[in-house]
């Protein structure tokens, strides 16, 4: 409620994001606790929902910073879980569920996974938008990003996200250990 508390009005950086987004970027928002990071996410998958062209994928970490030691298999498992949760609540009707091979737990799965999930959303591109980046689990850390890294630069051939919006408070120690990609 602006009237009650501070209140960043996101409206005037959504033709900046909007742009990043139709130019394939994958792009992070730092930004300090509270400044509104996630009302800005939150508004974008609005307007994103909105379009006839997008379908938006918001998934937030934050839950995954009470489970650092969090295993690689279970975490693709949450994060899937919570991709189905997100897309039913936003009433997106798609014919895709997720692989949950124990044994395909990592990259690999996961670029299979996102690669089904953006077929089956046919016309739409779809747009992730992660919250709290930073709470990703050590274990995940590496093979998440990698993932998305491989998955941009096959972008050509390949079917994945039209863009990527990872946002966080810029904990230095997440960033480092993905350094060696």
């Amino acid at each position: 409620v602006p009237e009650d508390h501070y209140y960043v009005d996101p409206a005037p950086q959504l033709e900046n994001l909007m742009a990043l987004i139709e130019q394939k970027t994958y792009f992070v928002v730092n930004r300090p606790r509270q400044s509104g990071k996630t009302t800005m996410l939150n508004f974008l998958v609005n307007h994103l929902r909105h379009s006839n062209d997008y379908l938006p994928l918001l998934i937030s970490f934050e839950g995954y910073s009470e489970a650092p030691d969090l295993p690689l298999a279970e975490f693709y498992r949450t994060f899937w879980s919570n991709a189905q949760i997100f897309l039913a609540a936003i009433g997106a009707t798609l014919v895709w569920k997720p692989e949950q091979n124990e044994e395909e737990a990592g990259t690999f799965a996961f670029k299979k996974n996102v690669r089904a999930l953006c077929q089956a959303a046919q016309s739409k591109k779809v747009v992730l938008l992660i919250d709290e980046v930073d709470a990703i689990p050590e274990a995940a850390v590496i093979s998440f990003l990698r993932g998305l890294r491989e998955m941009y630069l096959q972008r050509a051939w390949q079917p994945t996200f039209q863009a990527v919006a990872l946002a966080g408070v810029h904990d230095d120690a997440v960033w480092a250990r993905a350094a060696d990609l």
